[in-house]
């Protein structure tokens, strides 16, 4: 039951995937000639959402002992990723001489933040 409820996340994760590749090159095959950044700024309020959402709901798994409250809480938080559609907005916003550097940077701030937040959180004792 645990390697479930620990492989949700990644299972999501990966549908996420999936489903903003679908997105965008819908998208792409429609507008061929111009593509406009406000296309993006839904999938990336859903993949800032979800993770809020689901890590609420998988924290009311610890009030009220239910798997299938944890369960449903960390597929959401796997929703949460959006490097389909960071690196594909860079692609479209950027001249072609700086999106190296930029997806670099983008990967390394990936790297970082999270173990930034692991370690305010311990620092404030959260």
């Amino acid at each position: 039951l645990s390697p479930t409820l620990i492989g949700a996340t990644n299972i999501s994760s990966i549908l996420s995937c999936l489903i903003q590749v679908l997105y965008i090159s819908k998208r792409n095959s429609f507008v061929k000639q111009h593509t406009e950044v406000a296309d993006y700024r839904l999938p990336l309020i859903i993949s800032a959402l979800c993770p809020l959402v689901g890590n609420i709901i998988y924290s009311y798994a610890l009030a009220y002992p239910s798997v299938v409250i944890a369960l449903i809480g960390r597929l959401l938080i796997g929703f949460g990723c959006a490097e389909i559609v960071n690196r594909r907005l860079l692609l479209v916003t950027l001249p072609p001489e700086s999106i190296n550097i930029e997806v670099a940077r983008l990967v390394k701030k990936c790297f970082i933040f999270p173990a930034m937040s692991l370690f305010v959180g311990a620092l404030f004792d959260i």
